[in-house]
């Protein structure tokens, strides 16, 4: 009889890529980062010889924000990877609750049959945080929790409520996360501040080989100066500033795309009338959209570093700019450890104007640009690879002290 591979259950928002592009056509919402995360680290995992299994959530706003109140169970299959999603009901206060007892009773069971080493939780979603708990007493099976984003991130279309939900949300964050094995996290802060006293990994994402060997345009085959970004388009993630700053510049030859769906969709397409140089492309599919990135004279992270929530954020995107190899633009972020400043532009500070700067440093030295992207690629698919930080992941769970009765 041979030994069964370690395994895992990964509790979190992880569904197949054709569910994702069908919440994105109804939902201004689209977490396509917290997805390609998810999947990563899917893959991470498995590379480590783990045993994975999904046990998911739709990852979708509030009804009406979302069209439908009921969302069923369903089946999750992608890359001989399967799972189920629980179902709940779509509503402020309810949502939670439902989820809560979806994971009493579904993934209670679906538990048992797995029978994991290690109940891995991607997010902060309070009911996985007390579903784990519970899972971690009743069952003695290893909790680890990773943590890509801050909990009770206040936006801006929150009602009173919501927002007073989202304090005691954060406080009880805090409680539940200490009494994890390990926590997993993009920057030192969320583990400083939310599980202080739990073994952690700062782990800041997955650099995927598949995007060096895209192929793509020569960035130098015409005159045009291409500036692109990709991601939530709303004003708190930078567009409003990046757009400002772009039509302050009077080049014929510069252009701007932005590429994802946001609540500040409207505006920036009032914008394209007034500058023919930008372009909005709206939601694409990712495999259609690295190319057109990698096709870019420069990729932009404009997101203001003076915000909050900033301090716990490592941009994915980052990540996937410097893996297509091109010159990379970003605000200097509290996340950004200094291992990446070598290899990005940093903007002055926040403003307009900064960003302005840094794309005319970057054009006006544009072949030291293109040989520091070149040298951001070989870092991050060296260090940040998606097997490399598997192997990471895996003798970190191996060290943790939970034990399974």
């Amino acid at each position: 009889m041979t030994d069964k591979p370690p395994s895992v259950v990964l509790l979190g928002f992880t569904v197949d890529d054709k569910k994702l592009f069908e919440i994105a056509q109804q939902s201004a919402i689209l977490p396509t980062q917290t997805h390609r995360f998810a999947w990563n680290l899917v893959y991470a995992l498995k590379s480590a010889s783990l045993e994975v299994a999904l046990l998911s959530v739709l990852p979708v706003p509030n009804h009406p924000e979302y069209p439908y109140k009921i969302i069923r169970s369903s089946v999750v299959e992608q890359d001989n990877v399967r799972g189920i999603t629980l179902g709940f009901v779509n509503m402020l206060i309810l949502k939670h609750a439902t989820r809560f007892l979806a994971c009493l009773s579904t993934g209670t069971r679906f538990i048992r049959y797995q029978d994991p080493e290690t109940i891995v939780v991607h997010g902060v979603h309070t009911p996985f945080l007390v579903f784990a708990r519970l899972v971690k007493k009743g069952l003695g099976r290893q909790i680890c929790l990773v943590m890509t984003d801050p909990p009770g991130v206040v936006r801006a279309a929150d009602g009173v409520i919501s927002r007073v939900l989202k304090r005691l949300d954060r406080k009880l964050v805090r409680l539940l996360a200490s009494g994890f094995d390990g926590i997993i996290c993009l920057t030192p802060a969320l583990a400083a501040d939310f599980a202080p006293t739990v073994p952690a990994l700062v782990l800041e994402g997955f650099a995927n080989h598949e995007l060096a060997s895209l192929p793509s345009r020569s960035r130098q085959a015409d005159s045009l100066f291409r500036i692109a970004y990709a991601g939530a388009i709303n004003v708190e993630y930078g567009v409003e500033n990046l757009v400002l700053a772009f039509m302050s510049m009077t080049d014929p030859d510069v252009r701007l795309h932005l590429y994802g769906k946001g609540p500040l969709d409207k505006w920036v397409l009032e914008q394209c009338k007034l500058d023919k140089r930008i372009l909005h492309g709206g939601l694409v599919d990712h495999s259609a959209l690295m190319p057109r990135l990698k096709e870019a004279s420069v990729l932009i992270n404009p997101r203001p570093a003076a915000q909050e929530f900033v301090r716990y954020s490592f941009p994915s995107k980052i990540l996937e700019y410097m893996a297509l190899g091109a010159p990379v633009i970003t605000t200097r972020l509290a996340g950004l450890s200094a291992d990446y400043l070598q290899y990005v532009q940093l903007t002055d500070d926040d403003s307009v104007a900064a960003l302005a700067r840094a794309i005319e440093a970057v054009r006006c030295q544009y072949p030291k640009a293109v040989e520091r992207g070149l040298r951001g690629r070989e870092y991050v698919l060296r260090e940040k690879s998606v097997s490399n930080q598997g192997k990471r992941i895996a003798k970190f769970l191996s060290t943790l002290t939970g034990t399974r009765h």
